[in-house]
């Protein structure tokens, strides 16, 4: 389960990061916008939105295309909000491309930032400096089984189903362990092995569930953390 974990630099081993989650959905030019969401160290939901044009100008300025009309917007979000990593994944190729984009904006900002800082005299170990966060893409198995569950639908009314998608990227990428225990039974849609489906459903239930114990009695649950939150609760059977 720690497949595709982060730990981003200058965070110590146990503490959760701060995480934008970005996916295009399907990424079809001209019709797909990119959605985020943004999710506190607490794993609280602070903001989301979307934008419609998020694009990098290219290394060959003769024939690039021209940046995208949402990059500034993007870029000014993630200096305001400073998450510590951005996670990003979709349904098709063009994921690909969107995540190199959005590593090429971050790159442009964080030089324009650096050469601000020269200017105006700036040390580099100013409390206030923010350094570009990863661009990591992230597993999206159990966020395609929760964005369209009644469950997802409950927890976030307010959210498109891509945005939902967003939420569990993010969760994903603060605990994949706590993604995992909340599918419940529903984890035997995962495909973890390419013979699984060759055990009886209840077999491979057992199995399943004997690893998740494994795992969370290495991690541990926080006691006071899981009464008061149902998501940590999942961990306590």
């Amino acid at each position: 389960s720690s497949k595709n974990h982060v730990q981003p630099p200058g965070m110590a081993l146990g503490e959760t990061p701060k995480v934008l989650a970005l996916s295009n959905g399907e990424g079809k030019p001209g019709r797909d916008a990119v959605v985020y969401v943004f999710m506190d160290e607490d794993g609280k939901l602070r903001d989301h939105g979307k934008f419609v044009d998020l694009r990098a100008r290219g290394q060959d300025l003769r024939y690039a295309a021209p940046s995208g009309r949402d990059n500034h917007k993007f870029t000014d979000l993630v200096w305001r909000l400073k998450p510590d990593v951005i996670g990003m994944s979709g349904y098709t190729i063009e994921t690909q491309r969107l995540f190199k984009d959005i590593k090429e904006i971050i790159d442009t900002k964080d030089n324009e930032e650096i050469e601000r800082r020269k200017l105006e005299g700036i040390p580099d170990d100013d409390e206030n400096r923010y350094d570009k966060p990863e661009v990591v893409m992230v597993n999206d198995e159990v966020a395609r089984l929760y964005h369209t569950s009644e469950r997802a639908q409950v927890q976030f009314p307010e959210l498109p189903p891509l945005g939902r998608y967003c939420v569990a990227l993010a969760r994903y990428l603060r605990s994949p362990l706590l993604e995992y225990a909340s599918l419940g039974k529903s984890i035997t849609s995962i495909t973890f092995d390419p013979n699984q489906d060759l055990l009886p459903r209840d077999k491979l239930e057992r199995y399943l569930e004997t690893a998740i114990v494994d795992m969370v009695n290495l991690v541990g649950v926080d006691l006071d953390e899981a009464i008061t939150d149902q998501y940590v609760a999942n961990l306590l059977p």
